[in-house]
């Protein structure tokens, strides 16, 4: 009887421990599919918080694409349960090594104050990946990234980076894209020129039309340049050819010289005039520049600056300084007059005439001008241009104007490098 009740005892034993571990188990295998699943949910908003990221950077894009000014968005929504904030940074700083070598690793500069650091920035053609700054320097360098070509680079050489940073937030999930974009004005090419009078003809007149080219097109850039022998007078578009016209300020110093411009909208109406105050050797001429779309817009890169010169020293040259354009693909465009029939000869490498080496007056005293232009690939700094009087005319060599201006297309085109996802 006591043998039962010792076997009972231990019955009871072996029972409760059994419970026991089931137990132990059944909360084991609970909290192991707890944590599966909360590391499957955060697994799942980390990927959707990427396709998010990359949703709100392609959106940012576009956004850039159509407004250059486009700085970011915050906490925009996208999908059920996520959103994106955008942010665009434009960075430029300048090299401070004399030179930079080719193989350095190190890049010292003015300032790395505003640069996405880890990531990309490019000097001249080249691209270079940096995972690390000091107030002064990029360190830890790699050269010829992204298939670009390692090399020395000057002192004071501008360096530059462009980027839109988008972070993805679903649930618990958080991811950050950057990409390292472009704005640019690329793909700005010079159509045609016409001129009344025609160049070495004489002409006093007002209002003075110009016939534009044939074969223009919807969207096409449209500059007029008129100018006279007589200093302070006044010039104004006095028939539309239905166009809008900005006209930016004359310069009245030596003769007078004004500049005038517009999108060409499909259709002349008639002849574009200019008008003086003083019809006495009088010249208008146009040049037509094409973008890359014909529904692209005009807007100024760099705004007017006039000057005047004397009557140049042998060689007769006659230098503008340069511009800092701030957009890739800005049209430079260079003016100068003078007070004589001068013959010019462009002296300056890269830029090119509009139209012909210039257009001269031959009426009372005579005039002469000449415009050049340069399609800044890069934005930067134009250089100075010289444009030397080649031969005198009546009166020999003499004093003039100048004008220096930019024109950049509107839309720009926004053009994606490569993307880089940091978390």
């Amino acid at each position: 009887m006591k043998l039962v009740q010792n076997q009972s005892g231990v019955s009871l034993i072996a029972a409760i421990f059994i419970i026991v571990i089931l137990a132990f188990m059944g909360m084991v295998f609970l909290t192991l599919f707890t944590t599966t699943s909360s590391t499957s949910i955060n697994e799942l908003q980390s990927t959707q918080a990427l396709y998010v990221a990359e949703g709100g950077l392609e959106y940012g894009i576009n956004q850039l694409s159509n407004n250059p000014a486009y700085i970011g968005d915050t906490n925009k929504p996208l999908g059920s349960s996520g959103t994106f904030t955008t942010s665009v940074v434009n960075s430029t700083t300048t090299v401070s090594d004399n030179p930079l070598l080719a193989a350095s690793t190190t890049i010292n500069v003015a300032s790395t104050t505003g640069f996405a650091i880890p990531g990309t920035i490019q000097i001249d053609n080249e691209y270079i990946y940096c995972t690390s700054t000091t107030a002064t320097s990029f360190t830890n360098c790699t050269r010829s990234y992204k298939g670009t070509t390692a090399a020395s680079h000057i002192s004071g050489s501008n360096i530059y980076q462009s980027t839109i940073t988008s972070t993805g937030i679903v649930g618990n999930g958080q991811r950050v894209v950057r990409a390292n974009v472009k704005v640019d004005s690329r793909g700005i090419t010079y159509f045609n020129s016409a001129s009344n009078p025609a160049d070495n003809v004489g002409l006093s007149a007002s209002p003075v039309p110009v016939t534009p080219p044939a074969g223009m097109l919807a969207g096409d850039l449209v500059i007029m340049i008129a100018n006279s022998r007589t200093s302070g007078i006044a010039l104004a578009i006095s028939a539309t050819g239905g166009q809008t016209w900005t006209s930016e300020t004359a310069i009245g110093t030596n003769g007078t010289i004004r500049l005038f411009w517009c999108r060409y909208n499909g259709t002349w109406t008639a002849n574009p005039s200019v008008s003086f105050s003083t019809s006495v050797n009088t010249t208008v001429v146009m040049h037509v520049f094409r973008p890359m779309i014909g529904s692209n817009t005009w807007a100024l890169n760099v705004t007017q600056t006039t000057g005047f010169f004397a009557a140049p020293l042998a060689l007769r040259d006659v230098t503008i300084t340069g511009i800092t354009t701030i957009i890739n693909g800005a049209l430079a465009f260079f003016v100068w007059s003078s007070q004589d029939n001068n013959r010019w000869g462009l002296q300056t490498a890269g830029w090119t005439n509009a139209g012909g080496a210039q257009y001269r007056n031959t009426a009372s005293s005579d005039s002469s001008q000449s415009a050049a232009y340069k399609i800044m690939e890069t934005a930067g700094a134009t250089g100075n241009v010289t444009n030397r009087e080649l031969t005198a005319g009546g009166g020999g060599f003499d004093m003039g104007n100048t004008i220096k201006i930019a024109f950049k297309q509107v839309p720009a085109r926004v053009l994606l490098d490569w993307r880089e996802v940091f978390q």
